[in-house]
């Protein structure tokens, strides 16, 4: 049995909650206008005074959490998830 809403699966749904949330983040707040700014030129983003190492680490960490979401939606799709692969650490 599919769990869905309105016949939309819920891992397409929250991918694109997941996509309209990050895309508001990018483009109506400051942060986002930073984060534009480092990649567009991360010497000029030095220059403004944008703290350049906490928003490299910062990015980083979502990248790497963004990640660990798809590899878990993945693997759930797949039905290839088994709990018990964490016995083994």
């Amino acid at each position: 049995m599919n769990a869905s809403l309105l016949g939309i699966p819920y891992p397409i749904l929250f991918i694109i909650l997941f996509v309209v949330v990050a895309w508001l983040f990018q483009n109506r707040t400051a942060e986002g206008r930073m984060l534009y700014a480092l990649g567009s030129s991360p010497g000029a983003a030095r220059i403004l005074g944008l703290p350049i190492t906490g928003l490299t680490i910062a990015v980083y960490t979502i990248a790497g959490l963004c990640a660990g979401i798809t590899a878990f939606f993945w693997l759930a799709i797949r039905r290839a998830l088994r709990w018990t692969w964490a016995m083994r650490y």
